[in-house]
């Protein structure tokens, strides 16, 4: 069964009270699987930014339940809730909130200030991403000296750099033109398509719809209809193509392979196995097989899965790596 990771329940959202009470959401239930990329598209006044702030946790729902990653974030305090959030939903702003005084590595790196991350570690982490993004040469300017395409994927970076399973962009193109439009939503896809992180796009522009696995829309608050791409390959919508896991499952003959396709089985959800590409299962395998051998260490392990294939990684996302290398360990002994 396929990880739900937002799900809301019976959302209601008030504001006021009295004859001056006034109803946003009205009891609004959503789901929005593991690794899809999702656009929520409403006109203006339809409710999509209170549902983004509550989702965001910047409001709190009148009544209904918010579930995040399996945890409900209404029994949480508020002080957990807060942690929660950073450390599990990246945020991307229409309006970039760059601080003007900071230069570009310092924005990228305001989240993991926030984690008391050491500064050493975060400026290689802002150094890595911007050279991912092939945006290196921009380190040490102000955000006046960059284009607004620029401050984009400078806030999509900051976003990304405490690598959230979940991240969502509150109307990331609306300032732009079509063409720096068409690269932000591609960044983002890619982006999704690579880590497998559930990307969330909130939007009154109906055009990018063509980016996404699902569109909800939603009026006065309801959700009034979704729509699924027939071209979706996001793996709660089942399709008829064996996935290359299921593919490699079926046709290895070797005992240990097959005992570490099964490990790999029982570590992740579906949507995470359906989710290989043939290069990042053959080195999560090769690398899983080292460790079984005692070729590498477990902290080796993790970095070899963390790192992105590019550099020999299996180039998975941050914290499925960190799982995987946390609980092989114990399942080592199956594959005696």
């Amino acid at each position: 069964m396929t990880d739900i990771a937002i799900q809301t329940q019976n959302l209601v959202k008030n504001f006021g009270a009295g004859d001056s009470l006034t109803k946003v959401l009205r009891g609004m239930d959503i789901q929005i699987y593991a690794g899809e990329f999702v656009i929520i598209f409403g006109p203006s006044g339809s409710g999509k930014s209170t549902l983004l702030n509550i989702l965001n946790g910047l409001e709190t729902p009148t009544s209904g339940n918010i579930i995040i990653d399996g945890n409900n974030i209404n029994h949480i305090s508020e002080s957990e809730r807060a942690i929660f959030h950073q450390q599990k939903i990246g945020m991307v702003f229409q309006a970039y909130n760059l601080i003007p005084s900071f230069s570009v590595m310092q924005n990228i790196t305001l989240p993991l200030i926030f984690a008391k991350v050491p500064k050493i570690e975060r400026d290689a982490k802002a150094k890595k991403i911007l050279a991912d993004f092939e945006l290196s040469q921009l380190a040490h300017r102000l955000p006046s000296e960059i284009s607004g395409g620029q401050q984009q994927r400078i806030g999509i970076m900051r976003a990304l750099i405490s690598n959230p399973p979940i991240v969502i962009a509150d109307e990331p193109t609306g300032n732009l033109d079509s063409v720096a439009t068409h690269n932000v939503m591609n960044l983002l896809l890619g982006l999704n398509r690579k880590y497998h992180n559930t990307t969330l796009i909130v939007t009154h522009d109906l055009s990018l719809s063509k980016y996404a696995d699902r569109i909800i829309h939603i009026v006065d608050g309801s959700v009034i209809k979704e729509t699924v791409k027939k071209s979706t390959t996001v793996s709660h919508v089942k399709s008829n193509k064996e996935s290359i896991f299921e593919m490699t499952l079926k046709n290895t003959k070797k005992p240990l392979d097959r005992k570490l396709l099964r490990v790999l089985h029982l570590l992740l959800s579906s949507s995470q196995l359906d989710s290989f590409e043939q290069e990042e299962l053959t080195r999560t395998m090769n690398f899983l097989a080292a460790r079984k051998a005692g070729d590498i260490d477990q902290h080796e392990l993790f970095e070899n899965l963390d790192k992105p294939l590019t550099e020999g990684g299996a180039g998975m996302y941050r914290s499925t790596a960190h799982h995987i290398a946390d609980n092989f360990e114990s399942m080592m002994e199956l594959l005696s």
